[in-house]
């Protein structure tokens, strides 16, 4: 009982409280409502599904559709990459991790520099090693899921850099951001990466070549209180014997 006025049944001001919320919060449905039925009754005015998301979720900022009447008749095609967002609202806390890995900010050394022939072999280390959330250079995101889908990660949550940017933020769980070639992106992404550290509680494994150099300063000497590690030496840290797979 947030006020223990209403018990004592005479208190008519309590009670003139209690209806004027109870009619703002029908007056708020009711104008919901009426949005809604606004777009279903002419589809061809605005994008039905970006109208819908907005309503649910006001500042949502869905892209059009490309699907229903309104935007086939303005000949705009469906997207074909949708930005993530939200994780830090549905992973506030840290779970209790599958991995022995510190939880710290750890400087990985990837066994192929260039993330070609062992990038396969790269994500099966790092799901093994614990990593259930990775960032990843644009145009990877569909490899890097695919790949984690046959891991043994719990949620196999991929984003591209250019998604972990603004708000958005990341969930708050065993984390490898594996560093864009690009150096503007690359340098964003540390300052990311630091943002997160001071904000989370859990291991975050930055994939890179020790001896690269961002503003100055190489990685190896700038990133990590620890040394770098090798994605065999980064299995052993974890606790675990071989990859998955």
């Amino acid at each position: 009982m947030c006020d223990p006025r209403a018990l004592s049944g005479v208190d008519d001001e309590v009670w003139q409280q209690i209806s004027d919320i109870r009619d703002g919060e029908l007056a708020e449905a009711k104008a919901d409502l009426d949005a809604f039925v606004a777009v279903m009754r002419h589809p061809k005015r605005a994008c039905v599904t970006r109208t819908a998301f907005e309503i649910i979720e006001p500042r949502s900022f869905a892209p059009p559709c490309g699907r229903c009447p309104s935007c086939r008749d303005g000949e705009i095609a469906p997207p074909g990459h949708l930005a993530s967002a939200g994780l830090e609202r549905r992973w506030p806390t840290a779970s209790i991790p599958r991995t022995n890995l510190p939880r710290e900010v750890l400087l990985v050394s990837p066994d192929d520099a260039d993330l070609d022939k062992g990038f396969t072999k790269l994500i099966s280390n790092m799901t093994a090693a614990g990593v259930d959330q990775i960032v990843v250079p644009d145009g990877l995101a569909r490899r890097t899921a695919d790949l984690m889908l046959q891991s043994s990660t719990r949620l196999g949550l991929v984003l591209e850099t250019r998604e972990w940017t603004g708000e958005n933020q990341l969930a708050n769980v065993p984390t490898a951001v594996v560093l864009s070639p690009d150096v503007l992106q690359a340098q964003l992404v540390i300052d990311r990466v630091n943002e997160f550290r001071k904000q989370s509680a859990v291991p975050i494994l930055v994939v890179a070549r020790p001896e690269r150099e961002l503003r100055g300063r190489r990685l190896d000497q700038s990133l990590s209180r620890f040394a770098p590690y090798g994605e065999d030496q980064l299995l052993a840290l974890a606790g675990v014997e071989e990859a998955a797979g």
